[in-house]
């Protein structure tokens, strides 16, 4: 029963759904499966960066309903000791964040920590972090690491 079940849902075997509707197929997922088309592992990333010459990241953003280009650009206007943010980030060219240097408090270590908020993400502030991206050989790029607020 629980088989028959199962290729109901997936839409497999004599008791899938009659439907005339095209039905999806779902593969099992294969020695490689925690790997993307690109060699990185799956994570909670919604974007890759890399670091360039000027100190600023470029890359990309991408959610489930959102793909666009993404900047985090050195704050030339931080005043020393301000709460202003270290980074400006941009999306498709509108400003849509800010991104601070923090230590990690376990091995002292510098990483970026991001703030992003946008029309597309409703009325709540999206947080990441920049991470070394698994599977990179680089030194200079960034996994956008998707931190979710409690």
């Amino acid at each position: 029963m629980r088989a028959r079940g199962m290729a109901r849902l997936l839409g497999h075997g004599a008791d899938a759904g009659k439907s005339d509707a095209p039905t999806e197929t779902v593969a099992h997922a294969g020695p490689d499966a925690n790997r993307n088309q690109t060699g990185r592992h799956h994570m909670p990333a919604i974007g890759y960066v890399n670091k360039l010459d000027d100190g600023s990241y470029r890359g990309t953003l991408r959610t489930l309903s959102i793909s666009a280009a993404l900047k985090i650009m050195p704050n030339k206007e931080k005043k020393p000791e301000s709460d202003q943010p270290d980074y400006r980030v941009y999306a498709n060219g509108a400003e849509i964040g800010g991104a601070w240097i923090r230590k990690n408090k376990e091995n002292g270590a510098d990483y970026v920590s991001v703030s992003i908020s946008a029309p597309e993400f409703g009325p709540r502030r999206l947080f990441a972090n920049l991470g070394r991206a698994a599977g990179s050989e680089s030194d200079d790029e960034f996994a956008v690491i998707w931190n979710p607020a409690e």
